[in-house]
């Protein structure tokens, strides 16, 4: 058995200019570290993220454009992706892998199946951390291992990945293995060229399936039928949103679509608080829009709130590639995308415990 890990970097934040590998033996024996520089057929983007090009990155512009493109490289990397008997690890996994697809869905080439770990998960969840963005090199001091390589050079930052994993398997006692069975939230998947990472709060989850209950897709002669339905912001929290999941399909079933616009709403469920915003627009006049509590709006259905069961979800989400105007280059992102808040303080305390929980 074999370890592949690996890092890549890009000319602009989204499109690839190096893909840098190390393989290592089960005791991290280094194998073979090869960096291969890609051209992105992209314009380099000064300041991307902090990089400035003939600072930061290990080549010129000149080498990179040089360079042969992705789709002609494409078939050795997915060779590294296809070995047999090999556990695949990077740092901020999902980074890489958007990385990855989207360099596919570019050149319409079908990214090999396989499983993959990431070490910032697993240090996160290893040692109780409030947030997962750790860089690096932040990681390595707080294992007190020296960070001796070229930063954003994509091999020696794989290698980097591979001294963190190793440092992890000698500071907690336990083999690669075990950790990655234990920590089992660092472990995503690529299928069908698409990735799923796996999330613990229910919440997020139904973020990602909201559509599946805003279009009316079965009109019936329910008093649900053709009507848009607003819920109360508290229904869709961590501790209620598996019951709600159950109770949007039963008013699916009657032609009832979910609706997270107020203006466009012909219903709204309220939860009782008399401080909602909402609540107290339609109260005003205006909105108009007709309000009805949980109590009510589940005996329309035939049921009610405490005897709906919760939905059985599974935990792995897809990823979702961030939308990108080819001309500026801007991302639009979801405004609660998670920040990057807290992580020194938390850093500071990483190894305050005495010992990983049980």
């Amino acid at each position: 058995m074999r370890y592949l890990f690996f890092d890549i970097e890009c000319c602009d934040g989204h499109h690839i200019c190096s893909f840098g590998f190390v393989t290592t033996d089960e005791k991290f024996n280094l194998l073979k570290k090869q960096d291969i520089v890609i051209n992105p057929q992209k314009p380099f983007v000064g300041g991307c993220r902090g990089f400035y090009l003939e600072k930061d990155f290990a080549y010129t512009k000149g080498q990179f454009l040089a360079a042969k493109s992705f789709k002609d490289q494409a078939k050795t990397i997915f060779d590294l992706f296809n070995q047999k008997d090999q556990i695949i690890v990077a740092h901020a996994a999902e980074n890489d892998i958007k990385f990855l697809i989207r360099a596919c869905l570019r050149y319409n080439l079908k990214l090999p199946d396989f499983d993959f770990f990431d070490t910032q998960t697993l240090f996160s969840y290893i040692f109780d951390m409030p947030t997962k963005k750790f860089s690096l090199v932040k990681i390595l001091q707080a294992l007190n291992i020296e960070a001796t390589f070229f930063q954003h050079k994509s091999d020696e930052d794989a290698h980097m990945v591979a001294q963190i994993l190793d440092g992890l398997v000698k500071k907690t006692g336990k083999s690669a293995k075990e950790l990655f069975e234990r920590f089992y939230q660092c472990k995503g998947f690529v299928k069908n060229n698409k990735a799923y990472i796996y999330e613990e709060n229910p919440a997020k989850i139904f973020k990602n399936h909201i559509s599946d209950f805003a279009i009316n897709q079965s009109p019936t002669d329910h008093v649900l039928s053709n009507k848009q339905i607003k819920f109360s912001d508290s229904f869709e929290k961590r501790d209620s949103v598996l019951r709600l999941w159950s109770l949007l399909n039963l008013m699916a079933d009657k032609g009832g679509a979910y609706q997270k616009n107020i203006l466009q709403s012909d219903i709204f469920v309220w939860d009782g608080d008399k401080d909602c915003k909402t609540y107290k627009l339609i109260a005003d006049q205006k909105i108009k829009c007709q309000t009805v509590s949980i109590k009510e709006f589940c005996a329309c259905l035939d049921t009610d709130w405490d005897s709906i069961p919760p939905k059985k979800i599974n935990n792995y989400c897809p990823l979702k590639l961030p939308q990108i105007d080819d001309n500026t280059l801007k991302v639009v992102y979801s405004s609660d995308q998670n920040q990057n808040t807290g992580a020194k303080t938390a850093l500071a305390t990483a190894f305050d415990a005495a010992s990983l929980k049980d």
